[in-house]
């Protein structure tokens, strides 16, 4: 093998070889600020709103998920809170919130699961800022 063939078959070791992996978690920490950056793009101001509208011995229990097509998803934690959150929506809440976002949504549902550990702390900045704002 000359001098020439060895440096092709060096390059072509380096283009095809294996690759050190990367072990760090700036990745998974870009993605994560990443996808927490398009949430409060996307429903900022619907949680927002949901937080002032809901009722105290909701906030805790009810979250809300996504918004996609006009649909509102929303998670209680137990049956008892999708129960009264159905009620809830059936009373009025869900014509207020479709008044304050017209364009965007259409219809909201209501499922049972795990609820975000988030939804308190929101809640309680949201309830000091309207405070501060009387």
């Amino acid at each position: 093998m000359n001098e020439r063939q060895r440096q092709n078959f060096e390059q072509l070791k380096a283009w095809r070889g294996p690759r050190e992996r990367d072990l760090s978690l700036a990745t998974t920490i870009v993605s994560i600020a990443k996808f927490a950056k398009k949430r409060q793009r996307d429903l900022g101001e619907v949680i927002a709103a949901w937080n002032a509208l809901c009722p105290a011995k909701l906030g805790t229990a009810c979250t809300v998920d996504s918004l996609t097509n006009g649909l509102l998803s929303m998670t209680a934690s137990s049956a008892a809170a999708g129960y009264e959150l159905s009620r809830l929506l059936r009373t009025g809440l869900d014509e207020e919130m479709k008044r304050r976002f017209p364009t965007r949504i259409r219809r909201i549902k209501v499922t049972i699961g795990e609820v975000a550990e988030s939804t308190p702390a929101a809640r309680a900045q949201v309830e000091n800022q309207s405070d501060q704002e009387r």
